[in-house]
Parts: C-alpha cells; sequence; structure tokens
C-alpha cells in the first residue's frame, strides 16, 4: 500500500472518529417518552410454546407495547418462512419479525429474527456500532451495504417458551433500540 493511500486512510479514521462523537440514532418522533413493555395474560394451561405460528406471533406482540397501538401484518416469503410487521416506531422505520425454521406442514416455527431498519444514519460509524455491539447483546446493529442502519434479534422458540416471553421481548427489543437515540459509547 503506498504512503498516499495509508495517509488517507489515517485521515479517513480520524474523521470517521471526529463523527462518532456526535454519533446517535435519530428515531422518529423521539421525543416522546418510551412506552413500558406490557405482558401477555399468561399461558392458557400453563403450557410453552415449542413452535410458533404467524399468527400467534401477531397475536402476542399486538400486545407487546402499552400505550402504542401495533397492526401486525403477515407476509409469505418466498423461501417458506414468514414476515409480520412489528410497525412499533411508525412509518418511518421499516420493522418486522422474520418467523424462520418452519415445518414444511404448516405446523410451526422454531425462530424469531426481530429488526428495525432506520434506513441512512450518516453520523454513525463502525466505531458507534462497534461499541453499541459491546454494550448490547440482545439488538445488535449492523450497516447494509447501501448505508442504512438495521438493528436485530433473535429469539428460539426450540426449547420452549411462554406467550408472555414472546411478547416481554418484542416490547424488550424495541426498548433497547429505542436506548439508540441517547447511546453515547463511553470512548468518545
Amino acid at each position: 500500500m503506498s504512503a498516499f493511500a495509508k495517509s488517507w486512510l489515517v485521515v479517513a479514521t480520524l474523521g470517521f472518529w471526529a463523527m462518532a462523537a456526535n454519533a446517535q440514532v435519530v428515531l422518529p418522533g423521539s421525543t416522546a417518552p418510551t412506552p413500558a413493555p406490557q405482558a401477555a395474560p399468561p399461558a392458557t394451561g400453563g403450557g410453552l410454546i415449542t413452535k410458533i405460528t404467524p399468527q400467534q406471533v401477531v397475536q402476542l406482540v399486538s400486545k407487546s407495547v402499552s400505550g402504542v397501538t401495533i397492526s401486525p401484518q403477515i407476509t409469505n416469503n418466498s423461501d417458506g418462512t414468514y414476515l409480520v410487521t412489528f410497525p412499533v416506531w411508525g412509518s418511518g422505520v421499516y420493522s418486522a419479525i422474520n418467523v424462520e425454521n418452519c415445518e414444511k406442514d404448516g405446523s410451526g416455527c422454531y425462530a424469531l429474527g426481530f429488526f428495525a431498519n432506520f434506513g441512512k444514519q450518516p453520523t454513525l460509524t463502525p466505531a458507534w456500532m462497534n461499541a453499541w455491539n459491546d454494550n448490547f447483546y440482545i439488538a445488535r446493529v449492523y450497516p447494509l451495504t447501501n448505508g442504512e442502519t438495521v438493528f436485530t434479534a433473535d429469539l428460539m422458540i426450540l426449547s420452549g417458551v411462554t406467550p408472555d416471553y414472546v411478547t416481554a421481548f418484542a416490547g424488550f427489543f424495541k426498548q433497547v433500540v429505542d436506548n439508540a437515540s441517547t447511546f453515547k459509547p463511553a470512548s468518545q
């Protein structure tokens, strides 16, 4: 690598660090307080869910955040999985739940992949994202190749969870991601 290229890399890195000092995710309507998660009713019969259908996901996540009306919709993906919209940040953020690892007979699926795409966030740098991922282990943040910022979290159903755990996890995902609007890494 030439000396010019190395110098340019150092200058670019320093520039990213300077921008990261002011980095924060811009949440739509972030002036309003974050609603607290609300637990779903207890499981009927005390049973655990070991497989979940998209319809059950809709029912459970529609009550996941108190004070917010959530109207999830189901989409069938071409690969046999399902997508359940999770519009808790309004129309400015594309958020949904991938219902994955499904049985061929349609009897249920074993994993839920939550995600929220906040679009382009020019002040977020790789250093900010690394600091976030070092501090928050459930909701991870990644840049897409088109420059958009996505938060993700996975919930495995396979070993069995209660319905209220699915509801609480959905509310928890929103709450953790909402923290991004005020997160400032300690090194900055």
